[in-house]
């Protein structure tokens, strides 16, 4: 089966990068798309800490700071991983959870898979932090393929 609009995430791990050699087997060559996409986490300040903040633009510019690393490293990854295939690269500061930005970008760009990797952090560990690959794979608006974390070994 191949693809040709497929949305790759990655959070910079290892065992997101393994994931990666699957999209290339997965991505029709000739027209095939791929969004190679990140989800950062941000966080509102409480407006009560305003006041206790010695310079709250720093808190921009901190945000800043984040994005620009961000996107320097998947801009990175990309050439690495996928250099010579149409690629776009995005990378989402949001306090929303990455489940949720990630479905919603699949949706409103009409991917036909999401591709992503999972941790195996197991179930306990699943059960009290939340999976990311479990909600997405809850609330995807096209098929999910999870690659697991032990695949490439």
């Amino acid at each position: 089966m191949h693809f040709k609009n497929v949305l790759v995430t990655t959070d910079f791990s290892d065992f997101s990068v393994e994931a990666f050699r699957v999209v290339l087997k997965q991505v029709s060559h000739e027209d095939g798309k791929i969004t190679l996409l990140s989800v950062v986490s941000d966080w509102v300040v409480p407006p009560s800490m305003f006041e206790e903040i010695p310079l709250p633009e720093r808190i921009d510019e901190y945000r800043k700071e984040i994005l620009d690393s961000a996107t320097e490293r998947i801009g990175k990854l990309a050439a690495q991983h996928f250099a010579g295939r149409k690629i776009e690269t995005k990378v989402i500061l949001s306090i929303r959870s990455a489940a949720q930005e990630i479905c919603d970008y699949a949706r409103a760009q009409n991917c036909d898979v999401i591709i992503m990797a999972s941790h195996g952090k197991g179930a306990v560990a699943s059960a009290i932090l939340g999976s990311v690959t479990q909600k997405v794979l809850g609330h995807a608006p096209c098929p999910v393929l999870v690659v697991p974390a032990h695949a490439g070994h």
